[in-house]
């Protein structure tokens, strides 16, 4: 066959005057052009000659020895994907449900600490006992304490133990005002 493989491969595709092959040998099932000429790739084919195809067009191949353990390309990614995304969407409806929670806890706690903060740290200038004494009471209630007109106003306290800081413009003030304030 070798021999006559080679003589059949010389021979494709050349014609004589009839049309038939210029060897004689008409191999059936060969594929062949419009014109009647039969590409080389036919020819291997028809001898079995099959050669690897170029890398550029070869399909990936898995490599040797580094097969993954039971795990499809696709399916690893929607299966971690899946429990990420809910956890994401469940961690932002959390915080955007809850922001009263994160206010009384987190910010009540930094707010001392930040610059420009209106409330002290904890313990700044306090002390043991309360600074002044209250003054006697009488036994009335005419004191009642009376709703805020602002319902947004907080309820305003302060430490006794803590000393109030304040500052007055001495300008337009009535005379005699230095000697009521202590």
């Amino acid at each position: 066959m070798g021999a006559q493989g080679a003589l059949v491969a010389s021979g494709f595709g050349k014609r004589d005057s009839s049309g038939t092959p210029a060897d004689g040998l008409n191999i059936p099932g060969v594929r062949r052009s419009p014109s009647g000429r039969i590409p080389q790739w036919a020819i291997d084919e028809a001898l079995g000659k099959l050669q690897d195809p170029e890398p550029w067009r070869a399909a990936p191949t898995p490599a040797a020895g580094k097969r993954r353990r039971g795990t499809r390309p696709g399916r690893t990614f929607r299966w971690r994907a899946g429990p990420v995304s809910v956890l994401a969407l469940a961690l932002i409806a959390g915080l955007y449900f809850t922001p009263t929670l994160i206010s009384r806890l987190t910010l009540s706690q930094a707010l001392p600490h930040l610059p420009g903060s209106d409330v002290p740290p904890p313990g700044f200038e306090a002390v043991s006992s309360p600074l002044g004494v209250p003054p006697a009471t009488t036994g009335s209630t005419a004191f009642v304490l009376q709703e805020s007109p602002d319902p947004d106003q907080p309820f305003v306290a302060y430490d006794p133990c803590r000393p109030i800081h304040y500052v007055v413009r001495p300008d337009l003030a009535p005379p005699g005002t230095d000697q009521l304030i202590l």
